[in-house]
C-alpha cells in the first residue's frame, strides 16, 4: 500500500476529516513499528574511522601547569586526552594529559608540573576514544569489522562493562583496538590504539523517511501494511473520537486486536534471528 492508500484506509474507517492521519504521522508508526520489531531490510553495513590527531611541539613551558605551543593550529578541544612524548629539557611534559584549550596554537596539560626549560622536540596526539554512530543507527549492532586487523572485534554491552576488562594503562596504551561498546550515540573502543583503523558496521537502521504520499512503507511486507500500519495508526486516532463514558471504545479494542494479530504474522514472518555473540543485550520490545 502506498501512504495515500493508507490514509484512505484510515479515512474509511474514522469518517472525521478532521483527524485524518498526515504523512508526517504515517512515517512516525513506520518508524515505532520498524523499532520494535525485526525487519532483515533494514540491517545495513557502514564504516566508520579512529584516527588520531599528531602536532608538532615548539615549546613546553617550565611552570604548573605546563603550557604547549605548537608549530600549527592544534585542533584540539578542553577536555582531549592528549599524549606528549620526546620533549627535551622539560621532561615532565612527557606523559598522557587532559588538557586545556588556550588558544589555536595552545594547550595546558591539567594537573602538570614542569621540572626543567624547553630544550626542543616533541609532538602531541590525541587518539579518538569514541567516535558518533552512524547517522541512520538504530539499535542493535550485530557486527564490527576492524579493517586494519582483518578481524572481527568484541561487542561489549555497554562502556562500564568494557572498560572493567581494561586496566588504566592498558586503555591508554594498547596498541590495537580490540572491544568496541555503544552508548548515548557514540561507539567507544578500548584500548585507544595507536594505529588508525576503519571499522565496519553491521546493524539496525532507521527507516527511511517517506518524502511522497506515493510512497510505499517498503521496510515492512506489504501483505501486513493493513494489519500493522493501518490498526496501529488507528489505535491512537479513535481514542480522540471514543470518550469510553458509555463502557469499552470497542473501535480502539478492535483496532488494537487487528495489531496484535498483525505483529504475530510478521514475527511468524521474520523469526528473530540468532544472536552472534551472547555479550550483545537484544534491545527488541514486541507489542
Amino acid at each position: 500500500m502506498t501512504v495515500n492508500e493508507i490514509i484512505v484506509k484510515i479515512d474509511e474507517a474514522l469518517q472525521d476529516a478532521s483527524i485524518s492521519p498526515t504523512l508526517l504521522e504515517v512515517n512516525n508508526a513506520i518508524t515505532f513499528i520498524a523499532s520494535q520489531s525485526f525487519l532483515p531490510s533494514l540491517i545495513t553495513t557502514s564504516s566508520v574511522k579512529f584516527d588520531s590527531n599528531t602536532r608538532t611541539i615548539a615549546g613546553a613551558t617550565n611552570a604548573s601547569p605546563i603550557i604547549i605551543t605548537t608549530t600549527a593550529t592544534h585542533g584540539f578541544n578542553t577536555g582531549d586526552r592528549v599524549t606528549v612524548v620526546d620533549v627535551l629539557g622539560n621532561d615532565a611534559a612527557n606523559a598522557t594529559w587532559y588538557i586545556e584549550v588556550l588558544g589555536d596554537m595552545t594547550f595546558s596539560l591539567l594537573t602538570s608540573k614542569g621540572d626543567g626549560d624547553y630544550i626542543s622536540g616533541g609532538t602531541a596526539e590525541k587518539r579518538d576514544a569514541f567516535i558518533s554512530l552512524p547517522s541512520d543507527f538504530d539499535h542493535d549492532l550485530f557486527e564490527v569489522f576492524s579493517v586494519s586487523q582483518v578481524m572481527k572485534l568484541n561487542i561489549r554491552s555497554n562502556l562500564k562493562a568494557m572498560c572493567a576488562l581494561h586496566d588504566a594503562d592498558d586503555r591508554a596504551t594498547g596498541t590495537k583496538i580490540e572491544d568496541v561498546a555503544v552508548e548515548n550515540g557514540r561507539l567507544y573502543c578500548l584500548p585507544t590504539g595507536t594505529t588508525d583503523d576503519v571499522l565496519l558496521l553491521k546493524y539496525y537502521r532507521h527507516p527511511t523517511d517517506m518524502l511522497l504520499t506515493t510512497e510505499s512503507p517498503s521496510c515492512i511486507p506489504e501483505h501486513l501494511h493493513e494489519s500493522i500500519i493501518v490498526p496501529y495508526i488507528l489505535s491512537l486516532k479513535w481514542p480522540l473520537v471514543e470518550d469510553g463514558m458509555e463502557g469499552e471504545s470497542a473501535n480502539t479494542s478492535k483496532a488494537i486486536s487487528t495489531l496484535t494479530n498483525g505483529i504475530a504474522a510478521l514475527m511468524a514472518y521474520y523469526p528473530r534471528p540468532s544472536i552472534a555473540s551472547p555479550i550483545i543485550p537484544r534491545n527488541i520490545i514486541w507489542f
